[in-house]
């Protein structure tokens, strides 16, 4: 706050400086109370009235507006009804998870959490300014605090470094020698976490590029990719460091970008021709190189005052599987496993940063700013126009999360930001190539409820995974907070360290690599039943407890924070129009969900409706308003109302005609799916 207000009368004209000093007790007390004592939950915005929206984008369309109309108000209810259903549910979940949780444990956590939260109010900051002439005090806590001397001041961009927090990303690549791994980091990134809030972060891997022989079939040219280039986007900037080859040997990126475009241009070959780090015609064979690439994985380390550093870790490609490589362990490269190395390898995830709850204003504005990038996709879809068109960010889904699940607490903990990644990867099982991973959620601020961090946790769990549920579908069953509805007895609490205690219990392969994993880094888990019988078709859930901050979150088969697959799917469709023919293939994603029953058909209009959601410009100003709801309310009347419209003016076999055009633009056409 105090930052914001320096700068605010910094850019009015003011000389301006930074104060500070620490509270005492009976100050810190004021200030809680002042606050409210932080355990307020904010009302539930109410949506406002549609009707002057529905009858314009009716009468534009060329579509009945009573139609559009009893369509929307049958989804208000309907999105009242699950928003009943979802809170019902945290409230159950809450209750049964707290109670497996050990007392002291939940209660330790309660003290930690309030000690942290009244060391920070202890370290209190305020603004000096003065146009001039003398200092003067601006305090919007002075009332409870009190007028006291600045123990320390310091010019408006020189604070301490060691106030930040900060983030870093990683992305490491092991080589196996046939006896031992050996890990390097091919690019790099640390950042404050003030800097990296609220803007576009990308990582992106990708081949070295290359021109596949005439005919190759998809299989053959990701089998013979020999080397690739991971690079990390922050704002306008872009970092690459080095390359890797199918070897594990690493040079630098340009430079070995520029030899193998440049080794194209003089034979004409490609990348089934061998690449500018190696590899030979076709790959490396099965015991042919000495060692070999056998992972790559993303690392995620937040740092902060008063905390001890988090890392986690996310793979992107693991030959091993998860086990661990044993000495001697034979690595058979073949045809197969080539394929599979590059198609994970394919990766490009955005990483969204968000420091606080968020009003639904913000949300709304920057999901508004968003969409306004999208308004000519239908219409230019349907003129046979091919028009550019901005992604929707991942920022905008975190925005959309925050304020859609807010602590509904006023006095913020700031033990850490909230990051997700949105991840978009070809190789890996389908449950984690479009999914929602939240890599660390904000511990919820402290208050008397020592089980307030177990709500703030099974809350932000179940929240996107809801209502796009299909009863029976394995798919809901990758979510913990499904799975602990299904199987609601004989979980088992782990403490920190105790990975021995794992063996009887139903977690297995790589999602018990990521449970050893966390209780190494002094989690504790709450894990299913050896014999448990609601396990999604990627294996096992858990939920994870941070004994530090009282917070729990479910973790998916991935090692993902809550493996929001379903929610996957649609938001991707929205996240992955980075080109114009991406709108298409959105919808032919729907097409085959439709077909594969992963969906209901109804749903299948919602993740249609992801893609063209645009519909007309007046769309913009339903969504607008319709922003304020909750999730279900919010995407169900939007994707309904498009997906009327889309039927209802026969524009789906325009649609559908269009997608065929470009499928055989590129090389493509549609199968019997």
């Amino acid at each position: 706050r105090s930052l914001l207000l320096a700068e605010m009368m910094y850019l009015a004209g003011f000389d301006v400086r930074l104060a500070h000093r620490t509270l005492d007790d009976g100050q810190i007390d004021a200030l809680l109370a002042a606050a409210g004592g932080g355990a307020e939950a904010a009302a539930a915005p109410e949506l406002a009235d549609t009707g002057a929206d529905v009858q314009g984008l009716a009468t534009a369309i060329g579509v009945e507006p009573s139609v559009v109309a009893a369509y929307a108000d049958a989804q208000i209810a309907a999105g009242a009804d699950c928003d009943a259903a979802l809170a019902a549910l945290i409230d159950e979940q809450s209750v049964r998870l707290a109670g497996m949780i050990p007392a002291e444990a939940l209660g330790a956590a309660a003290q930690a959490a309030t000690a942290r939260q009244r060391g920070a109010l202890a370290d209190h900051w305020w603004v000096q300014y003065s146009l001039g002439g003398d200092w003067s005090d601006l305090d919007p806590s002075a009332e409870e605090v009190g007028d006291g001397a600045a123990e320390a001041v310091f010019a408006r961009p020189d604070l301490p470094a060691d106030l930040d927090h900060r983030l870093a990303l990683r992305v490491v690549a092991d080589r196996w020698d046939g006896q031992e791994l050996h890990s390097e980091t091919l690019v790099a990134a640390e950042l404050p976490v003030a800097d990296a809030a609220y803007q576009p972060i990308t990582l992106d891997i990708g081949p070295l590029p290359g021109s596949p022989e005439a005919g190759a079939t998809m299989e053959e040219v990701l089998a013979a990719h020999t080397a690739w280039v991971p690079a990390i986007g922050i704002g306008e900037d872009t970092l690459i460091d080095l390359a890797v080859s199918d070897t594990g040997e690493t040079r630098e990126a340009t430079q070995a970008v520029q030899e193998q475009i440049e080794g194209l241009s003089a034979t004409g070959g490609g990348l089934l021709g061998g690449g500018a780090l190696g590899g030979g015609a076709g790959g490396q064979e099965a015991g042919e190189a000495a060692t070999t690439l056998v992972a790559m994985r993303l690392e995620v380390e937040i740092t902060g005052p008063g905390a001890e550093p988090r890392l986690a870790t996310r793979t992107i490609y693991d030959y091993f599987g998860g086990a661990a490589a044993a000495a001697a362990t034979e690595v058979a490269m073949d045809d197969a496993a080539r394929v599979e190395r590059a198609a994970s390898l394919l990766v490009s995830d955005e990483i969204a940063v968000t420091t606080g709850t968020i009003p639904a204003a913000l949300a709304a504005r920057g999901a508004a700013e968003d969409m306004a990038g999208v308004l000519a996709v239908l219409s230019g879809l349907l003129s046979g126009e091919r028009p550019e068109i901005q992604p929707v960010s991942a920022h905008s889904i975190a925005l959309d999360w925050a304020a859609d699940r807010p602590s509904g607490l006023r006095q913020a903990d700031l033990a850490s930001p909230t990051v997700l990644i949105v991840h978009s990867h070809a190789g890996q099982d389908p449950a984690g190539a479009s999914a929602i991973d939240i890599v660390s959620l904000g511990a919820a601020p402290a208050t008397a409820d020592p089980a307030a961090g177990v709500r703030h946790g099974v809350s932000a769990t179940l929240g996107e995974n809801l209502f796009l549920t299909v009863p029976g579908s394995p798919l809901a069953r990758d979510n913990a907070a499904r799975a602990f509805a299904l199987q609601p007895e004989d979980w088992t609490f782990v403490g920190p360290g105790d990975a021995q205690a794992l063996a009887d219990t139903g977690l297995a392969g790589p999602t018990r690599a990521f449970a050893e994993q966390d209780l190494a880094a002094g989690y504790a888990l709450i894990v299913p039943p050896a014999d448990t019988t609601v396990l999604g078709d990627s294996g096992p859930t858990y939920w994870r407890f941070d004994p530090a901050t009282g917070a729990v979150l479910g973790i998916g088969p991935q090692g993902y924070g809550q493996n929001m697959r379903e929610v996957g799917e649609m938001l991707q469709d929205l996240v992955r129009m980075r080109h114009w023919f991406a709108a298409y293939a959105g919808i032919m994603g729907c097409i085959y969900l439709d077909a594969t029953g992963y969906l209901s058909g109804d749903q299948v209009m919602l993740c249609m409706a992801a893609s063209i959601l645009s519909v007309h410009q007046q769309s913009l100003k339903l969504l607008g308003t319709a922003i304020n709801s909750y999730a279900h309310a919010r995407v169900v009347i939007a994707g309904g109302i498009a997906g009327i419209l889309i039927v209802q003016s026969g524009r789906r076999e325009a649609i559908v005609e269009a997608v065929g055009d470009i499928l055989a633009n590129m090389g493509l056409s549609f199968g019997d799916e």
